[in-house]
């Protein structure tokens, strides 16, 4: 199982930001989102990929949180994700007074766990949470746990030399900014040496004409402060 984060542009300007899964690899994937409030065609870009749900997951909340989706009309996103729902701050519920009842006898009696509550109270205080509470929540929701070793050595993506880059097959492009070369090589059961000469400065954005990755495009972006992604010439 593939999963992954995207984001669609459509003819209007406007984005949609959201997270799948898949049997099949996400540059095959022709699902275009299944939000109500989007038009049919647009143009998907994948923004990341992930080998559980939850990392996936954790990268749609941060996207939804940094581009404040729910209330940027820029977006067609009208709730943002949370990890435990979505958080539908600036949507106005079009419901029954009969359906509002509902809902609120069904909250009534709810037990919260003490964690939950003291999350809820820092939200609203409008506190800024610790790098320690922040690291404790990451590892939460992705079920990861980093140590002490890597921390020093800031490997992999963490290493200051890292570029995010990017790939483009069947006219969906990728941008892998959590993933290096090697770990990729290793992902597709190749060599390291045959994706680097794809971005090479020879090779780098030119589909490859033969060979594993024939058709493929690779390339190394830079990101903008805006947070956008541009291709490097």
């Amino acid at each position: 199982m593939y999963h992954y984060t995207y984001e669609i542009t459509y003819k209007t300007g406007m984005k949609y930001i959201g997270v799948r899964s898949s049997k099949i690899k996400p540059e095959l994937d022709k699902y275009m989102g299944s939000s109500k409030h989007t038009p049919k065609k647009g143009v998907k870009v994948i923004l990341n990929t992930f080998t559980t749900r939850k990392e996936a997951v954790a990268h749609e909340i941060y996207l939804h949180n940094y581009n404040d989706v729910s209330n940027n009309l820029n977006y067609y996103n009208k709730a943002k994700q949370t990890s435990i729902g979505f958080d539908t701050t600036g949507t106005k519920h079009m419901t029954s007074q009969e359906t509002k009842d509902k809902i609120s006898k069904s909250h009534k009696g709810k037990i919260f766990s003490k964690e939950h509550k003291e999350n809820i109270s820092k939200s609203r205080q409008g506190l800024k949470p610790s790098k320690e509470s922040i690291a404790k929540m990451v590892a939460k929701t992705t079920g990861q746990t980093r140590t002490e070793e890597f921390k020093k050595s800031r490997t992999g993506t963490k290493n200051q030399a890292f570029r995010p880059w990017y790939y483009e097959k069947n006219g969906i492009t990728c941008i892998v900014n959590n993933l290096t070369i090697r770990d990729f090589a290793i992902q597709e059961k190749v060599k390291e040496k045959m994706v680097r000469t794809r971005l090479n400065k020879h090779n780098k954005n030119k589909p490859a004409s033969k060979g594993y990755f024939k058709g493929i495009t690779f390339g190394l972006l830079t990101l903008l402060p805006n947070g956008d992604f541009v291709k490097d010439k």
